[in-house]
């Protein structure tokens, strides 16, 4: 039999595919506000490689009702200031920001004081994890500190980023496959019934690749599915591992259980990244 048809024995899996399929097709929108030539500079680096513009700088639009349009429909706002900059200035920037679903300050600049910080929160209405310092605005420093914080930002639309605007793919492929290990690995540690784990944990599994192709903006159809799931094998060959180390360590059995399905979902995770990696774009 197939992996695929061993796959379609599995509760859930067809509605998994099709939340996938809805969860890739969002829309994105990202506004970047600040100074006019930085705006151009970070939109030009998110966008490499997008079919379509999905981010956009807040002085694109010059009169203030489509600016504001624009910004109210944007999931996430990043404003872009410097130290030195006035108050106004910076109450300007964070009026525009509020506008947005949600916000990132991305501070450029170092020797930053209480004060300046205290500052930028109060303006900006915002807690200091939706800051983020950075000495510099170049293509390392977006590519290494912007990006995994817009990832982490826009969790819930993790999959549409990645297909809308290929620069965040890596870094969303990474978050996917950590954050099905650790629910996995959760799962491993309480479900006591030997074997119930199982289905939850295979259907996340099916799920984290069939996230990860729509990342990569794979076709996901049924036939697509049974090629692409060639990759869950080892995952499931641990998980038989798991069980007959629960009969030699039963007073630490759910830690190796727990640890064996963390480890099982994310080598199989980083299978399934080379597997894609490998495919010429």
């Amino acid at each position: 039999m197939s992996i695929y048809g061993k796959i379609k024995k599995i509760k859930g899996w067809n509605k998994a595919l099709d939340a996938v399929r809805k969860e890739a097709e969002k829309p994105i929108s990202i506004a970047i506000i600040g100074n006019p030539q930085v705006e151009v500079e970070i939109t030009a680096l998110l966008q490499v490689g997008a079919a379509k513009k999905a981010v956009f700088g807040a002085s694109e639009d010059k009169r203030e009702a489509d600016r504001g349009a624009r910004l109210r429909g944007a999931d996430l706002a990043i404003a872009v200031v410097e130290k030195g900059e006035s108050k106004s200035r910076l109450k300007s920037v964070a009026e525009q920001a509020r506008m947005s679903q949600a916000r990132l300050v991305v501070v450029g600049g170092s020797d930053y004081d209480g004060t300046f910080v205290a500052e930028l929160k109060e303006v900006f209405r915002i807690a200091g994890d939706a800051m983020l310092f950075v000495p510099d605005l170049d293509a390392e420093t977006i590519e290494t500190a912007i990006i995994p914080a817009v990832v982490k930002k826009l969790a819930k639309k993790e999959v549409a980023l990645a297909v809308k605007l290929p620069a965040f793919r890596g870094d969303v492929v990474k978050s996917i496959i950590a954050g099905t290990a650790r629910q996995n690995a959760l799962i491993g540690v309480a479900v006591f019934v030997p074997g119930a784990d199982m289905p939850i944990m295979t259907l996340n599994q099916v799920r984290m690749v069939m996230r990860m192709a729509a990342a990569y903006d794979e076709e996901l159809s049924v036939e697509r599915l049974n090629e692409v799931l060639v990759v869950i094998g080892s995952g499931l060959a641990l998980r038989t591992a798991a069980r007959q180390l629960l009969g030699f360590v039963p007073v630490a059995g759910w830690a190796v259980k727990g640890g064996i399905a963390y480890g099982g979902t994310y080598a199989m995770g980083e299978a399934a990244k080379k597997y894609f990696d490998s495919k010429p774009a």
